[in-house]
């Protein structure tokens, strides 16, 4: 049995190459989404030469795994309430502003609707995204001329990710 502490496993100088992976996962998803987002056919080079996995699934699974080591670290190293607030304060920030400003700025901006506001849809997407209760992607007269009409397509991992913490 090994005796080290879970620090050992992490360098104290930061020096980890997870913003290296993350930097690589994330070209891998821009590459791997400009396709169906402009409509047209994916020549996807990753799944035409090796035939595992689309790369934009790919780069999804590598962000999954950095996140497991580092939330499970985090949960070793921190009391329960810590590591509990951590995940709840490190996710709805940033999705709250997020979904504030595509909801009720971008939104009426870019809509061709006459109705945005009494929308049922404006309000679910603002309510069910803000809530990770269900992801929604369409707010009404945003993007209806383009293939994918999804505001925010990336919302569809954090009740995922919410729920593995």
């Amino acid at each position: 049995m090994n005796n080290l502490p879970i620090d050992f496993y992490f360098r104290k100088d930061n020096k980890n190459n997870f913003n290296e992976l993350r930097l690589i996962a994330a070209i891998f998803v821009i590459y791997g989404h400009s396709f169906p987002i402009v409509g047209s056919r994916s020549h996807d080079i990753f799944l035409e030469y090796v035939r595992y996995k689309f790369i934009g699934g790919l780069a999804v699974d590598i962000f999954f795994v950095i996140s497991g080591f580092l939330v499970a670290h985090s949960y070793l190293i921190n009391s329960r309430k810590y590591f509990i607030l951590s995940r709840i304060l490190r996710i709805f920030p940033g999705l709250i502003v997020c979904v504030l400003l595509t909801t009720f700025l971008l939104g009426p901006l870019l809509s061709t609707s006459n109705n945005y506001f009494y929308d049922v849809q404006t309000w679910k997407y603002f309510y069910n995204n803000s809530f990770l209760i269900a992801t929604e992607y369409n707010l009404p007269g945003v993007f209806t001329s383009l293939p994918n009409k999804a505001m925010n397509g990336s919302l569809w991992s954090l009740p995922l990710e919410f729920r593995l913490y």
